[in-house]
Parts: C-alpha cells; sequence; structure tokens
C-alpha cells in the first residue's frame, strides 16, 4: 500500500487528462485573480476621485472635452510655474532686464520705417517678445507666456516617457518642480534664460517623440526650438550639441537609415530656420549678416580677466596698435569690471575706440591663445569646473540700475517694483538654494536606484532624455563658464532638469510596477494578463 491510500492509480490516458483540466483550471484561477485584483484597482481609483480636491475634479467633469481639459491643464500649469513671480509681487528683473524693455519700440520702429535709434547690445528677438506681450499695459503677460511656452514643451516630452500619462499626473510633476527647483525662479524672470531648458525639451520631442506625438505637436516643438534658440546667442551652440547628440543616439541604436534620418531632418531643421532668421534680423537692422548684431567684447574681457590675454597686452602692447592697449591700467581679474565698471575698459574708451575693440576682439583674441594656450586651456578648465557646480538662484537682489531705470523704461507699472519681495530684499534665496541642492541629490539617487531596480526593462526614450539632460548641462557649463563667466544664474536655468528626469524615472517605475500587477493605470487588466485563458477540456485520445 503506498501513501495513496486505498486509492488506485490512474491510467496513464486518464493521467494526462486530468492533468489538463488541473490546469485549466489554474488558469482560470490566475485570470480571476488578476481581474479581481484589477477591479480592486479600479474602484480604488474611483474612490480616491470622489475625493480628490475640485481643482483636479474640474478636469474630470465629463461636459468637458479633451481640449478643453488640456487648454485648462496647461493654463494651470502655466500658473504653477510662475508661482515664484507671484509671490514677489512683481516679476523679477535683472539688471540686463531694464535693455530688453528699452529697446523694443525702437526695434520695431528701425523695421518698420527705417528710423534710427539704439538698438541694444542683446538679441532683437527677446525685445520683440518682450514689447508684443506688454504692450504698455502689464509685465505680468510676458511671464506667463513664458510658462505657457514651458508648459507646452513638458507635455509632450513626459507623454514621450509615458504615452498614458494623465492631466493629474502632470500637474503633480509640475507642483513639484515648481516649489523644489529653480524652474520657477527662471520662469518669473523677465530674461530668456528659461528658454535654454525649452531648447533641451523641443530637441527631446523632436528627435525621440515621432510614435506619441501628432504632425501638429512636432511642428509646434519645431518653432518653440527655433524662437528659444534666436532669443539668446549662447542658445545656438547648446542647440547644435544636442542636435548631435540626438543625430549619434539615433545612429547608433536606431538601425536602419531609415529609422534616424527623419528625427535628423527634424532636429536640424530648425536650427537652420533659426540661424536664417538671426542673419536677416542682422542685415535689417544693422546692414550686415551676422548672427549677432554689435555687441560687448566678452571674449576679450574674459581672457584678460583670466590672465593670459592680460599678459599678452602688457608684453606686446609696445609693438602692437590694437585700440585695447590704450586702457591697459584699467585692466582687472573681472570680466564683468571690463564690460561695465564705470571706471572699466570699455565704460572709459571714447565710442571710436569702443568701436575698435569690438572690431579687434577675435583678432587679439586668437593673438592669445597662440602664444599661451596651455595657459588659457587650464583656467578654462577652472572655470568649467565651477559654472558646473554652482547652483541656487542668487542674483536676484534689488541692483541700482533696475531702481534707477525701472520707473522711466516702463512707467505704466514700474513703480510697482518698489513693492515687491526683491526690491525689499526678502527673497528667501538661502532657503531655496538649500532646498534646491537637496533635490539635486534626492533626484540622482531615485534616478541610479531607479535604473538599477529595473537595469533591462529601462524604454530607450527615458534613457536618451537622460543623455540629452546631460549633454545639455555639460554644454551649457562649457559655453557660459569657459566663454563668459562662471555664474549660478546660467547653471540654474536647466540644472531644474535633473528632477524633471528623476520625475520621469518613476513614472517607468509606477508604469512598470502596474504591468508587473496586470493591470492598466485605469485598472483594467494589461495584454498578459487578458491572454490567460482557461485551457478547453477536452476528451484525451490515446
Amino acid at each position: 500500500m503506498s501513501f495513496l491510500g486505498s486509492r488506485e492509480l490512474p491510467r496513464p490516458a486518464e493521467s494526462l487528462h486530468w492533468l489538463v483540466a488541473a490546469a485549466s483550471k489554474a488558469g482560470w484561477s490566475i485570470a480571476e485573480d488578476r481581474a479581481r485584483v484589477c477591479e480592486s484597482k479600479e474602484s480604488m481609483r474611483e474612490s480616491t476621485e470622489t475625493k480628490r480636491p475640485e481643482i483636479l475634479a474640474l478636469f474630470h467633469h465629463p461636459g468637458l472635452t479633451s481640449t478643453t481639459n488640456r487648454v485648462l491643464v496647461l493654463a494651470l500649469s502655466a500658473l504653477l510655474l510662475c508661482a515664484v513671480g507671484f509671490v514677489n509681487g512683481y516679476p523679477l528683473l535683472y539688471a540686463d532686464s531694464i535693455e530688453y524693455l528699452d529697446v523694443g519700440e525702437a526695434i520695431f520702429a528701425k523695421l518698420g520705417s527705417g528710423t534710427p535709434g539704439w538698438l541694444g547690445q542683446r538679441s532683437p528677438f527677446y525685445s520683440i517678445w518682450v514689447r508684443v506681450l506688454h504692450r504698455d499695459h502689464s509685465l505680468w503677460f510676458i511671464i506667463v507666456g513664458q510658462g505657457l511656452v514651458l508648459s507646452y514643451c513638458l507635455f509632450p516630452a513626459l507623454r514621450v516617457i509615458d504615452p498614458k500619462l494623465r492631466n493629474s499626473g502632470f500637474l503633480a510633476i509640475i507642483l513639484s518642480i515648481s516649489f523644489c527647483t529653480s524652474v520657477s525662479w527662471y520662469t518669473s524672470k523677465l530674461m530668456p534664460d528659461i528658454f535654454a531648458s525649452t531648447v533641451v525639451l523641443g530637441m527631446f520631442v523632436l528627435g525621440f517623440g515621432e510614435r506619441v506625438t501628432s504632425a501638429f505637436q512636432l511642428f509646434m516643438a519645431s518653432a518653440i526650438v527655433v524662437f528659444s534658440v534666436i532669443v539668446h546667442t549662447s542658445h545656438l551652440p547648446l542647440a547644435l550639441s544636442l542636435a548631435a547628440t540626438v543625430g549619434g543616439i539615433r545612429v547608433l541604436f536606431g538601425g536602419s537609415r531609415g529609422s534616424w534620418t527623419g528625427p535628423a531632418l527634424r532636429v536640424a531643421s530648425p536650427i537652420v530656420v533659426a540661424i536664417a532668421l538671426m542673419l536677416t534680423m542682422t542685415v535689417l537692422l544693422f546692414k550686415t549678416p551676422e548672427l549677432v548684431g554689435p555687441h560687448p567684447p566678452f571674449l576679450l574681457a574674459r581672457v584678460v580677466a583670466d590672465g593670459p590675454g592680460m599678459d599678452f597686452l602688457e608684453k606686446h602692447c609696445p609693438d602692437r596698435t590694437y585700440a585695447v592697449c590704450e586702457y591697459v591700467d584699467r585692466f582687472t581679474k573681472s570680466p564683468d569690471d571690463f564690460l561695465w565698471n564705470e571706471e572699466g575698459v570699455m565704460r572709459q574708451a571714447s565710442t571710436e575706440d569702443a568701436e575698435r575693440i569690438r572690431r579687434e576682439e577675435t583678432r587679439v583674441v586668437l593673438e592669445v591663445l597662440r602664444h599661451y594656450p596651455w595657459e588659457q586651456a587650464r583656467v578654462s578648465t577652472f572655470n568649467f569646473a565651477e559654472q558646473l557646480m554652482l547652483v541656487g538662484p542668487t542674483e536676484f537682489v534689488r541692483h541700482p540700475y533696475i531702481d534707477s531705470n525701472i520707473a522711466d523704461v516702463f512707467p505704466e507699472t514700474g513703480r510697482d517694483y518698489f513693492q515687491s519681495m526683491q526690491y525689499e530684499g526678502s527673497l528667501p534665496h538661502a532657503s531655496q538654494v538649500i532646498l534646491q541642492r537637496g533635490a539635486l541629490v534626492v533626484s540622482v539617487i531615485l534616478c541610479l536606484f531607479v535604473a538599477w531596480r529595473l537595469r533591462d526593462q529601462l524604454p530607450a526614450e527615458i534613457l536618451a532624455f537622460t543623455i540629452l539632460v546631460v549633454v545639455s548641462l555639460l554644454t551649457n557649463s562649457l559655453i557660459t563658464g569657459v566663454l563668459s563667466q562662471p555664474s549660478s544664474r546660467f547653471q540654474s536655468r536647466i540644472l531644474w532638469l535633473i528632477p524633471l528626469v528623476a520625475a520621469s524615472y518613476m513614472l517607468v517605475w509606477r508604469r512598470r510596477g502596474e504591468a508587473a500587477a496586470g493591470c492598466e493605470p485605469d485598472g483594467s487588466p494589461t495584454r498578459l494578463a487578458k491572454r490567460i485563458e482557461p485551457a478547453r477540456e477536452r476528451p484525451f485520445r490515446a
């Protein structure tokens, strides 16, 4: 007698038939279990939605169309991205903001009737943007417009990573980055700095979003990239580096030629259009085909402040006829002193000498690099490293140039600036620096943790997004730290993309968790769960 007791062992055919029936029942049991889990998730989601705040329930109102929902979500997210400006009581200003406000009308007059006037030393396109939006009424239209452009870029970028991202999830991400990163500070700032990040987001959508974005969305992303490039000269080399990165990723991992030619054309075309617009504008305004119009000699000021330029000029000025040689005694270790200080070179130079210094800038810088290549490379490397590590919005302080000019260049509401927290010096700079550094550390840890846990399951899109953000941070530090000067302003304008990458990793983590549970985000079974069906019970044929 065996451990089966008195039961007789079944014949082989009957035994196999019994195993098939048992497997069928087990398969049905698994499917039922998954269905019950999904029903439970659905009921929990419905109960949660009934308790959600009214402001979120509004976007799920049955009377609203999907287009209306999208518009409401974009509008609310734009306002969240401008939160710091609202708290401040006035759009955040920088010394350069005064010039953008001042020259817009002169640029329109020059383009319209050819009336001569001072056209500024910076991008005329951002001055046009400022002029078109404020129309002598309010500066709030400018920063809300910047919030709308950024919000419109963020939604398709996150949808590339999570095609089933819902409005509530998008708003949660916007709320988090608005209060824990520098994004709201630079969206609320009357400067083109925030458009450096829209270059990155737009390039990502154009390079990797063809599967989940419509033709209209791709067109809008391209238009936003064009605008973002032309509003600041540093954005053009940033766009070029990102376009090369997108092309490299698609060539290395895209397989056939047809899989990368389309994305390559999409990321290259807005750069070509931007260059054409920049050349056209300088011809119309200054009668010369250049990428930028008359501008301060930033590179010359940089190499002089670094030391090699100062050494070269002090040594060779006796046998050179450079205009800057007349002002060697005014050299300092600060490029700002060279350019803007009342006792500096450019402020003390006559109009003729200042123009000669600008014309001779390239020749002098090349001579410095030829005589002191290693010395300049060493200093530039330190400048690059310093720029890479700068964190936090520290430039939003009271500035005498703003105080003395804002009421003149914008008399309609300029006096309201004197009631702002920026003027009073009460903006929480120190606490924001601490908060943003903490957010960066937590974001990096989250990215590494999720990447390790999902090793072979990470979608290619999020890896591409990570690479683009890293390349943008390195390129931005190289452009601004080496060619201009290290400043927290330059790095903080795109440093908030790291927490955005972390949020993207969490979206992927959540998606993989729902897939492992056999449920879609709406509570319905996944395709894998739907394929689990009981085997049909059939008579066994020997």
